[in-house]
């Protein structure tokens, strides 16, 4: 029996496999790239300016910040003293005034100048009306009147009596810009006649708070000043009879007038003018020429039973506007068109046409017997409108007592009211395109304005409601919503693309904004 050989094969030698690395439990970070080379001129790619141009360009910087310039180089160290518009009307300087410091940090700022230009120089402040004082106000404007001046806007605001200047104000020779408040000025003897010798290029003038009883101020100003293009005189007190004559002004484009109540009568004389905003109570407006007017505000005051304006007055100051395009008005003014009268035979005057108005916009507040007829009568010299706004905030508030009464709102004086608008309906709006209806409480009386615009406005875009604030409404008040409106209306929409939009109070001053706000007398 054979037996099994061994092997005698050597085996193979067992060679372990090489270890595995390490895991290198450390984030790796990826090395940042090699800076490039540095070139020998570096201004090949971006030129420095002068040192002389950055300060000149950072004097024109708010006085508040050029401290902080200071600190970035050497070179910078003046700019505090070099600033160009030094405006002191800053709540940071009312906190001065407050602590009796802002005369003397004015007056340091002023004499540390260094610059050559002073561009504006703005006070704001309640000085004490005695000599020091004046001297004081005096010193600075002789001062910056040798650094060529060009805005001069003093606020005394809060002085117990107008504060008193010296007749160095107007002869400065560069001064564009002037608007003072609640001060006077030392004029000569009245044997002596006043002239302004300086002024020369004084483009804005503006005066607010002050009294000008005598118009000696005013009537120098416009004799000597031919570059004048802007008048405000904003919540002054007028002389009974007030006269603008600038008949000789070329460029003398716009006037704003905030009045009080004692004026009766204003005369301006100004071919050229092209914006009249008025403030004030209804008063007689006598003119040469307004066929340049394209932009007007009319906002009468509550009309004085003491002085009655005859309708022929009113119509033949809008016969002179012709051919303004933007018109801002209330219901008083419609009002004094229309006579006050019961048997339906009463409408406006048709001696005017404002052909060319674009934009109207009507505040009914505070009107006594404005209705629809008395408003379509007046659009019916329209016909050429695009944008129609209406404020009803105020206009004829219901009450339950008079619902079925025959007073201003109740529904026997619609009912008169919608037969005398079918006798007297005129001709469509071809050129409608936007109605927006504020404060609209959908009341009888404001149904009639909404049904009356889709009806004529052959094409009509967009009629915006804007609902009146849960404030004003007593009592919890459900109004249709914008799908309701529109599916009601549509039968009676003459234009095909019309539609109804229905917005809450707040959105009142972000949507369809007119061309003059509502509150623009208290931007002043």
């Amino acid at each position: 029996m054979k037996t099994a050989r061994k092997s005698t094969s050597v085996p193979k030698r067992f060679i372990p496999a090489p270890p595995a690395p390490e895991m290198n439990l450390r984030k790796r970070t990826r090395e940042p790239p090699a800076p490039p080379p540095v070139k020998d001129d570096a201004s090949d790619d971006l030129p420095r300016l002068p040192d002389d141009i950055i300060i000149t360009i950072l004097s024109l910087l708010d006085i508040r910040l050029l401290p902080r310039f200071a600190l970035l180089a050497k070179s910078f160290r003046d700019c505090p003293k070099l600033g160009q518009r030094l405006d002191f009307g800053q709540p940071v300087f009312e906190q001065l005034a407050r602590k009796g410091l802002y005369d003397s940090t004015v007056s340091r700022i002023i004499d540390e100048h260094k610059g050559s230009k002073i561009r504006s120089l703005k006070l704001r402040f309640d000085p004490d009306n005695n000599e020091e004082h004046w001297a004081m106000v005096a010193d600075w404007i002789i001062k910056v009147a040798q650094k060529e001046i060009e805005e001069l806007d003093f606020d005394f605001y809060q002085g117990n009596q107008a504060f008193l200047l010296s007749d160095d104000i107007f002869k400065i020779e560069t001064l564009q810009i002037l608007r003072l408040s609640y001060c006077d000025f030392v004029l000569p003897d009245l044997e002596t006649k006043f002239a302004v010798t300086g002024l020369p290029c004084l483009r804005i003038l503006s005066f607010k708070k002050m009294s000008l009883q005598d118009l000696t101020v005013i009537e120098a100003l416009l004799e000597s000043c031919l570059q004048l293009e802007t008048l405000e005189l904003l919540y002054c007190c007028f002389p009974t009879y007030f006269r603008i004559a600038a008949g000789h002004l070329k460029k003398f484009k716009e006037c704003k007038l905030i009045t009080c109540m004692e004026i009766m009568e204003v005369t301006i004389e100004a071919p050229s003018l092209t914006t009249l905003h008025y403030f004030g109570p209804m008063v007689i407006f006598k003119y040469t020429d307004f066929d340049k007017l394209t932009d007007c505000i009319l906002d009468f005051k509550p009309q004085r039973p003491s002085l009655p304006i005859e309708a022929y007055k009113l119509d033949k100051l809008l016969y002179g506007m012709s051919n303004i395009e933007v018109l801002t008005t209330t219901s008083r003014l419609l009002e004094g068109l229309c006579s006050r009268r019961s048997d339906g035979d009463s409408t406006i005057t048709n001696f005017f046409c404002l052909s060319k108005l674009k934009e109207i916009q009507l505040f009914m507040e505070g009107s006594g017997y404005c209705n629809l007829f008395t408003i379509v009568s007046f659009l019916r010299k329209c016909p050429s409108i695009e944008k129609i706004y209406i404020d009803c905030r105020g206009w004829l508030k219901m009450e339950k007592m008079a619902i079925n009464s025959n007073r201003p709102g109740g529904y026997k004086w619609v009912v008169q009211q919608q037969c005398l608008l079918d006798r007297v309906l005129g001709p469509c709006y071809p050129n409608l395109k936007e109605v927006k209806l504020a404060g609209f409480r959908f009341d009888p009386h404001e149904m009639q304005l909404l049904y009356y615009f889709v009806e004529t406005g052959l094409n009509l875009e967009t009629v915006a409601i804007f609902l009146p604030s849960p404030r004003i409404c007593s009592g919890p008040v459900g109004f249709p919503d914008e799908t309701t409106l529109n599916h009601y209306l549509r039968p009676r929409m003459a234009s095909p693309n019309a539609r109804i939009r229905v917005f809450p109070h707040f959105h009142d001053n972000l949507l369809y904004p007119p061309r003059h706000a509502r509150n623009w007398n208290n931007q002043f």
